[in-house]
């Protein structure tokens, strides 16, 4: 994912960090925040090739709401939305956005990421 650039949103501190680390490994260019109100906010000023979202953050907005705002912003970029144990949802996600539910691994955050982007390239 070398040079990608990928919109982290995810307010457990530690986890935050985990996620960014495991994305700069693959060479992804990571910007990470600690609500959907402060992704939404980015997502206004630069373009992102994808996004992963907590669904649960502090503030107005959440990551369903953020995953909505990058899908209407930018259609093409992958959002990926996570959760512990809350599958299901009050709205729909996006068209082409992917669900993995915590706990995660590394193989699977990536391969979600990854598998995105290979589906976006055929379209």
């Amino acid at each position: 994912m070398n040079n990608t650039r990928i919109l982290v949103v995810e307010d457990e501190p530690v986890l935050r960090e985990f996620i960014t680390l495991i994305l700069e490994d693959t060479g992804a260019e990571v910007t990470a925040v600690e609500t959907a109100d402060e992704g939404i906010a980015l997502i206004n000023k630069r373009p992102w090739a994808a996004v992963v979202t907590d669904v649960r953050t502090p503030g107005g907005a959440d990551g369903l709401d953020l995953a909505w705002a990058v899908h209407d912003r930018f259609p093409t970029a992958l959002v990926v939305v996570t959760s512990g144990g809350h599958d299901d949802f009050d709205r729909d996600l996006p068209e082409g956005a992917k669900f993995i539910e915590k706990p995660w691994t590394a193989d699977q955050l990536i391969s979600a990421l990854l598998s995105g982007s290979t589906a976006q390239g055929e379209s």
